[in-house]
């Protein structure tokens, strides 16, 4: 299974989520990288793709081996551009150090900006819409609305069985913005963030924007952008076009798990409320 999004759409929210979740099931390791093969579930694969290799190279954007992305289930993760281009902003200027100028500056760049942003996620929403096999879309901000229902959907998926209602709240929990922030300040403030580490930031200067997760806001982008670049931004036709998209997708396109599938737990009734 494929998990395919552009960066900071939460994927690693989902990653924290998904782990948690399988750990406490079958009660074996499971690490933000699903590193390790299990013989209970079959392993996601989360990739941002062409951005995996071309972020920082101004390049044509286009889906990489898409013939492997067509033959294996499909999970797109998508998130409103206004929200991941300020995410992006501080993660590529904070977290990276590869930019200093000024976020609307950022978000007109031809390498880094919300143009190469949009034709990314239009391609994958094309693809998903073209994909024959099992699939899902979810959004940042339905999975925010509805956590429950959002991961039970896909836990199904990866893992094929009933969903343990009662450990995906616990997972859920013990993901929480909150608890996930607060770990990667401690790690990043005692300077043991390992090479490769998912959470923490080397050498931390203690600027919060440089953490992975530094805000977890819906619409926070109009603190970032200030009023004026807020209106600029989401004036420009190729995000309306796509904010329009994605808000058709979170209407129609993300769905709920049914009730037979769910098992259990504080969040059955959230989930069954959404089937009905």
């Amino acid at each position: 299974m494929f998990i395919l999004s552009f960066p900071k759409s939460g994927r690693t929210w989902i990653r924290a989520v998904v782990s948690g979740y399988l750990q406490k099931r079958y009660r074996q390791d499971v690490d933000l990288e699903f590193s390790v093969a299990s013989r209970f579930f079959s392993r996601p694969c989360f990739t941002h793709n062409f951005f995996d290799v071309y972020r920082y190279v101004e390049r044509p954007v286009e889906l990489l081996e898409k013939e492997f992305l067509v033959e294996k289930p499909l999970v797109i993760v998508v998130r409103d551009p206004r929200d991941v281009c300020a995410s992006y902003f501080h993660h590529i200027g904070s977290r990276d150090r590869m930019w200093t100028g000024s976020i609307l500056r950022f978000a007109l760049d031809p390498v880094y900006g919300i143009v190469r942003q949009l034709t990314f996620v239009n391609m994958i929403l094309d693809l998903y819409a073209a994909h024959s096999g099992p699939k899902l879309a979810l959004s940042y901000e339905t999975l925010r609305d509805n956590p429950a229902a959002g991961f039970a959907e896909l836990l199904s998926l990866i893992d094929q069985k009933e969903v343990d209602l009662k450990v995906l709240d616990e997972a859920i929990t013990d993901a929480s913005f909150e608890r996930m922030r607060e770990a990667e300040i401690s790690v990043s403030e005692k300077g043991r963030v390992e090479k490769g580490a998912r959470l923490g930031v080397k050498d931390w200067s203690g600027d919060t924007n440089a953490l992975k997760v530094r805000r977890g806001v819906v619409g926070g982008f109009w603190q970032d952008f200030g009023l004026a670049g807020g209106i600029l931004v989401s004036a420009l036709p190729s995000v309306l076009g796509l904010v329009s998209r994605l808000r058709w997708l979170r209407e129609e396109v993300v769905r709920v798990s049914p009730p037979s599938r769910c098992t259990g737990g504080a969040a059955h009734e959230e989930c069954g409320r959404a089937n009905g």
